[in-house]
């Protein structure tokens, strides 16, 4: 990933990986662990959609420190076929102050279930679909009063 942002700017990325057909739920809690203790560290918040079929990340932090966690999620053998859906810079947090907000979804208990794995299986998706993906992503990350 080529930045145009200042090492300590504050950005938003969003990407979809293929989750490998051996990763189970010890490996998702592994990755959770990890994350949270270095996602802690370095100033990133996030949240992870996890699929039977896919990971979707949504991290925000300062531009730097998300360059080098997506070298090691692009080195990681639990995904692949990473693809960047979209990176802008932030004036602030958008997903609160979480360090890794996990929300497991499959076809059993989520109407988001259709919508995200056919968008995971897109080539091109188109903008309004993503901004479709995040409002999502806003939804279930937000706790039920």
């Amino acid at each position: 990933m080529a930045s145009t942002h200042s090492e300590d700017q504050l950005t938003q990325l969003i990407y979809v990986s293929e989750r490998k057909s051996d990763v189970d739920d010890a490996d998702v809690q592994s990755i959770l662990e990890t994350a949270r203790k270095n996602n802690d560290q370095s100033g990133i918040k996030g949240v992870l959609l996890v699929l039977p079929d896919y990971f979707f990340q949504v991290l925000e932090g300062p531009s730097n420190n998300i360059e080098k966690l997506i070298s090691r999620v692009k080195n990681d053998t639990r995904h692949c076929n990473i693809r960047i859906l979209s990176e802008k810079v932030l004036c602030d947090y958008e997903f609160g102050n979480w360090s890794m907000v996990n929300i497991d979804i499959n076809a059993e208990n989520s109407d988001c279930f259709v919508v995200l794995d056919r968008f995971a299986k897109a080539k091109c998706p188109a903008d309004d679909q993503l901004k479709g993906v995040f409002l999502i992503f806003k939804g279930l990350s937000q706790p039920i009063h």
